[in-house]
């Protein structure tokens, strides 16, 4: 499946506060020109090439830019954008109106209230290059297409096995009777991606569109997201006075990690609390948190969330010992 641009657990420290971490019909704009074909055509590593073809470092050396954009039912959902020297994402599901930008030396998320966090990840955060991920491969291939836009594409059809659907979709709400398919749309030269569909195919042939996925290339659209680099770039050039936030991660064990960040005096924190695959939450017993005025040194310290257990009724429950 499609790389998605999303984390898992998001925490603002502003005042300890945690924040809740289709295009459909948009290819028919274009005139199709199909040659039903046999994915033996193109050999049965098509998938392979196609997600070699798309490696993160191969797209960086061969473009200036990569605009990304997700679609849920028509309504744009997100949006990631990367050259040579910014990252910007916007994604209201993880930064609410706030729009994310990385430099050479800052992650910064400028809120629609003009209120700046620094952004603080115990991983590395996604390559915004990296628009396939290895989910592709595990799909069966259907069928093959060629169309025309201003250059021939490819159009491949695909689909997972009925448990992984259950699986991935298990909250869609699919009607049983749909069958689920993945439309993955390439240059036909390059092999470069240029779309991704999630569709269900009813029996009557008619179409829904779960999701979209549209990667652009070297695109010279004005991205009214970049308004936020010159503000965010001006206020850490301007700050004297500096804070520090540190974490403590499984604290009085042998396991036990500090990351102490400084960040200008007023500024808060958005911290995605996950390492290597583990949630964590703050133990506000032991924490010093940031006061209002987010001009105090603040200590958290981060234990690991509890197991979940989901029940056959899709009920979730806490593992308790």
């Amino acid at each position: 499946m499609k790389k998605r641009l999303v984390f898992k657990t998001v925490l603002t420290l502003l005042c300890a506060a945690v924040l809740c971490a289709n295009l459909s019909g948009c290819l028919g704009l274009f005139r199709r020109a199909f040659t039903p074909g046999k994915a033996t055509k193109y050999g049965n590593d098509l998938l392979t090439r196609i997600y070699l073809a798309n490696d993160a470092e191969t797209l960086r050396q061969k473009h200036e830019s990569v605009l990304c954009r997700r679609y849920d039912s028509g309504d744009e959902e997100s949006l990631s954008y990367a050259d040579a020297s910014h990252t910007i994402i916007r994604d209201p599901a993880v930064f609410g109106d706030g729009v994310f930008v990385s430099g050479a030396d800052y992650s910064y998320v400028l809120g629609d209230d003009g209120a700046f966090s620094r952004l603080i990840s115990f991983d590395p955060l996604p390559d915004p290059w990296a628009v396939l991920d290895d989910g592709i491969l595990g799909q069966t291939i259907e069928r093959v297409d060629d169309y025309y836009t201003d250059r021939r594409c490819l159009e491949i059809t695909a689909y997972l096995s009925a448990s992984q659907e259950i699986d991935y979709w298990q909250n869609a709400q699919i009607d049983e009777e749909a069958q689920m398919r993945t439309v993955i749309s390439v240059d036909y030269e390059t092999l470069e991606l240029q779309s991704i569909q999630t569709v269900l195919i009813f029996q009557d042939d008619t179409r829904r569109t779960l999701e979209s996925f549209v990667v652009l290339f070297d695109e010279n659209e004005v991205l009214p997201e970049a308004d936020a680099i010159e503000p965010i770039e001006a206020h850490l050039h301007a700050a004297s006075e500096y804070r520090s936030t540190t974490f403590v991660l499984d604290a009085q064990t042998d396991l036990e990690r500090r990351y102490t960040y400084q960040t200008p005096v007023g500024d808060g924190c958005l911290v995605f609390l996950t390492e290597n695959g583990t949630d964590y939450e703050i133990d506000y017993d032991s924490s010093t948190p940031t006061n209002d005025a987010k001009d105090n040194d603040a200590i958290y310290y981060l234990k690991r969330v509890e197991a979940l257990v989901i029940d056959n009724y899709g009920e979730v429950e806490y593992e308790t010992d």
